[in-house]
């Protein structure tokens, strides 16, 4: 944990952005550089600091907070919100709903960007302000970086870097700013004092963004419960995938059971795995992570367990944690949970210590009154039935192909569980894309129709695979993946051409991995001379 400051050199008409408690001092020189000067007073990891010097316009983001009775809440915040002893504390709380917000990007893309966040940022900013109680920073900017950026958000100590793949054009990607705000609290405001432990901040971002953007979006409480349960089972469908294709070592959310790791010639302490390139894909720490917050939250009740999360932050903010200082807390809490047979060991047993999905969630699906849930069932039955027809080698069956308006997460719901049919008739593809535009949809649902392209080797729909590749290579990983098992020459071309396009520019760890799956024998020839 530090403090840091720095001052940074950089062309007049370049922009510099770094982690600081206000906005940058610039002195202006004769000589063509700019001193920028920034500087904290609150102790962070060090691990957090952020700087990013390019060439970017600027749009500043405020707004009314429109997500209820605000000011009514804000007298109800226990000032200072603060859980230290003796005026330790040295977080420099907001205590207005709305951040001030700043977005950055490159002149050309600048306008797409307000486009897309103006109206949903301050709404999130006050929700999460609603849910977790002042921000931890006094001010945010937020950066779109390029497509070979690694991941599709990283959060910093006052900045947000984003992905242009979020620029979905519809808003249907506004829920990773959820996420990423989410951040501010778990991650940087309270940090895992073991970095294997990554769950608690990850998990619980994961698990906060549902309340966030239901919030923003000022759903019923029916609507908020439909969504979550959808966005749930989405989840679930990636972790069982993930397990499958996971180390059994990366699966466990403990790895080191709360005890230091120190090297026994040198006694330097390290991080478990934290040279292993598969650790930085993996999104088991994100989803496991979040299913146990869920379980537990089932537990208790959603508002207990808000709750219980807001002590949390009062309590731990500004320090470095492990795994039972939640669990703690939790016990303390609702001391009838022990009654019930659930203990902290129990919780590291089946959940944290322990690889493969744990036995409560051997299987999981929404409730039956969950009408997002249900439309979707409905449009699969539907297109399983189209797709009978068109497989007919006899003269086909004439079937109507209309569909009712999907949201975006039910679309991907439906693309998953196409996914799992062992074949679809080329028609049936051709139907598909024709009937809910997949090709020009966000990159949630185009990363699922690109599966489904390269599953069933569908050729009218290999321009959206290199489409997919080129511009959304945070995501991209696992495609080039899909394309090499898929046997086809074609799309192995498509990927290797790809990769000869983007590999100048992309993440080193995402190169690795990725010339690995393209030249397996090439690497393994090398790694053994």
């Amino acid at each position: 944990m530090a403090t840091w400051q720095s001052f940074i050199q950089a062309p007049n008409d370049a922009v510099v952005l770094m982690s600081g408690d206000q906005a940058a001092i610039v002195t202006e020189s004769e000589t063509g550089l700019n001193t920028y000067y920034y500087q904290t007073s609150m102790p962070l990891p060090s691990s957090t600091m952020a700087i990013a010097v390019g060439y970017w316009d600027c749009a500043e983001i405020s707004g009314p907070a429109t997500t209820g009775d605000l000011d009514a809440y804000r007298q109800e915040l226990k000032i200072p919100w603060c859980g230290h002893e003796n005026n330790t504390c040295r977080v420099n709380y907001y205590y207005h709903p709305v951040l001030p917000c700043r977005l950055f990007a490159p002149k050309s893309l600048l306008p797409k960007v307000v486009a897309e966040f103006k109206e949903y940022l301050p709404r999130c900013f006050a929700s999460a302000y609603k849910l977790l109680g002042p921000h931890p920073f006094s001010r945010i900017d937020l950066l779109i970086v390029p497509s070979s950026f690694a991941s599709l958000g990283l959060a910093s100590p006052n900045i947000i870097f984003l992905s242009q793949t979020l620029l979905a054009g519809d808003g249907s990607l506004c829920i990773r700013l959820a996420h990423e705000i989410s951040h501010s609290w778990f991650g940087l405001l309270i940090g895992s004092w073991d970095w294997a432990e990554e769950w608690l901040s990850e998990g619980f971002a994961t698990y906060m963004e549902d309340s966030i953007h239901a919030l923003a979006m000022s759903w019923t409480q029916k609507q908020q419960q439909d969504h979550s349960e959808l966005r749930a089972l989405l989840r679930y469908k990636t972790l069982k995938a993930e397990l499958l294709n996971t180390e059994e070592e990366l699966q466990m959310l403990r790895p080191n059971q709360g005890k230091e790791l120190r090297d026994q010639e040198t006694s330097v302490l390290y991080v478990k795995n934290g040279m292993n390139p598969e650790k930085a894909f993996t999104q088991v720490h994100y989803l496991k992570g979040y299913f146990l917050l869920r379980y537990l939250s089932g537990m208790v009740g959603v508002s207990r367990f808000d709750q219980l999360i807001r002590d949390y932050v009062r309590l731990y903010h500004g320090k470095l944690v492990f795994s039972q200082e939640i669990f703690a807390l939790l016990f303390k809490t609702f001391p009838e949970l022990s009654v019930q047979g659930l203990t902290t060991e129990r919780i590291y047993s089946e959940w944290l210590d322990y690889p493969g999905m744990p036995k409560v969630m051997d299987d999981y699906s929404p409730n039956n009154d969950n009408i997002v849930y249900t439309e979707v069932l409905q449009e699969v039955q539907k297109w399983k039935t189209i797709n009978k027809a068109n497989a007919r080698k006899k003269k086909r069956i004439k079937v109507d192909v209309t569909s009712i308006d999907l949201e975006p997460d039910q679309l991907v719901l439906l693309l998953e569980y196409l996914l799992e049919e062992e074949t679809l008739a080329t028609r049936t593809l051709t139907q598909l894309n024709n009937t809910y535009h997949l090709s020009n949809k966000n990159a949630d649902i185009l990363h699922r129709w690109c599966e489904l392209v390269t599953k069933h080797q569908y050729s009218n729909g290999y321009m959206d695979v290199r489409h997919f590749l080129v511009n959304h290579q945070a995501m991209g990983i696992y495609m080039y993946g899909e394309c090499v098992l898929s046997a086809s020459p074609e799309l192995r071309k498509i990927a290797e051409e790809c990769f000869e396009t983007t590999s100048q520019d992309m993440d080193p760890g995402v190169y690795k991995t990725v010339h690995a799956m393209l030249f397996v024998e090439e690497c393994e020839a090398e790694a053994m001379k």
